[in-house]
Protein backbone atom coordinates (compact mmCIF):
# COMPACT_ATOMS: atom_id res chain seq x y z
CA UNK A 1 0.00 0.00 0.00
CA UNK A 2 1.25 3.47 -0.83
CA UNK A 3 2.53 5.57 2.04
CA UNK A 4 -0.04 8.31 1.49
CA UNK A 5 -2.85 5.76 1.79
CA UNK A 6 -1.50 4.41 5.07
CA UNK A 7 -1.19 7.92 6.50
CA UNK A 8 -4.66 8.88 5.28
CA UNK A 9 -6.12 5.73 6.78
CA UNK A 10 -4.48 6.49 10.11
CA UNK A 11 -5.89 10.03 10.11
CA UNK A 12 -9.37 8.57 9.62
CA UNK A 13 -8.85 5.78 12.18
CA UNK A 14 -7.75 8.25 14.83
CA UNK A 15 -10.74 10.48 14.11
CA UNK A 16 -8.63 13.62 13.85
CA UNK A 17 -8.99 16.43 11.37
CA UNK A 18 -6.43 17.44 8.79
CA UNK A 19 -6.17 20.79 10.54
CA UNK A 20 -5.24 19.02 13.77
CA UNK A 21 -2.57 17.02 11.95
CA UNK A 22 -1.15 20.17 10.32
CA UNK A 23 -1.03 21.99 13.66
CA UNK A 24 0.67 19.06 15.40
CA UNK A 25 3.26 18.61 12.65
CA UNK A 26 4.09 22.32 12.69
CA UNK A 27 4.29 22.26 16.50
CA UNK A 28 6.95 19.53 16.23
CA UNK A 29 8.96 21.49 13.69
CA UNK A 30 7.67 24.79 12.37
CA UNK A 31 10.26 24.77 9.58
CA UNK A 32 8.20 22.04 7.88
CA UNK A 33 5.49 24.63 7.25
CA UNK A 34 2.82 22.06 6.44
CA UNK A 35 -0.48 23.57 5.32
CA UNK A 36 -3.95 22.12 4.87
CA UNK A 37 -3.50 22.35 1.10
CA UNK A 38 -0.18 20.50 1.20
CA UNK A 39 -1.58 17.78 3.46
CA UNK A 40 -4.66 17.40 1.28
CA UNK A 41 -2.46 16.99 -1.80
CA UNK A 42 -0.31 14.43 0.03
CA UNK A 43 -3.32 12.40 1.19
CA UNK A 44 -4.79 12.36 -2.32
CA UNK A 45 -1.51 11.20 -3.84
CA UNK A 46 -1.05 14.41 -5.83
CA UNK A 47 2.06 15.52 -3.93
CA UNK A 48 5.09 13.60 -2.78
CA UNK A 49 5.87 13.53 0.92
CA UNK A 50 9.18 15.13 1.83
CA UNK A 51 11.34 13.19 4.26
CA UNK A 52 10.87 15.57 7.16
CA UNK A 53 7.11 15.65 6.53
CA UNK A 54 6.99 11.86 6.54
CA UNK A 55 8.85 11.59 9.83
CA UNK A 56 6.73 14.28 11.48
CA UNK A 57 3.48 12.74 10.21
CA UNK A 58 4.53 9.36 11.58
CA UNK A 59 5.39 10.87 14.96
CA UNK A 60 2.11 12.77 15.18
CA UNK A 61 0.04 9.75 14.16
CA UNK A 62 2.00 7.22 16.21
CA UNK A 63 3.24 5.27 13.20
CA UNK A 64 6.60 3.49 13.12
CA UNK A 65 8.72 4.50 10.14
CA UNK A 66 10.34 1.05 10.13
CA UNK A 67 6.98 -0.53 9.28
CA UNK A 68 7.01 1.24 5.92
CA UNK A 69 10.50 -0.02 5.09
CA UNK A 70 9.57 -3.61 5.92
CA UNK A 71 6.41 -3.45 3.79
CA UNK A 72 8.40 -2.15 0.83
CA UNK A 73 10.99 -4.92 1.18
CA UNK A 74 8.36 -7.68 1.18
CA UNK A 75 6.53 -6.12 -1.77
CA UNK A 76 9.62 -6.33 -4.01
Amino acid sequence: MEIYRVIGSEVKNKGVTQTWVVNEVNALDNSINLTNNKLSAILSGKRRIAGEEFIALCRVLGLETNNFVEKEKTAS
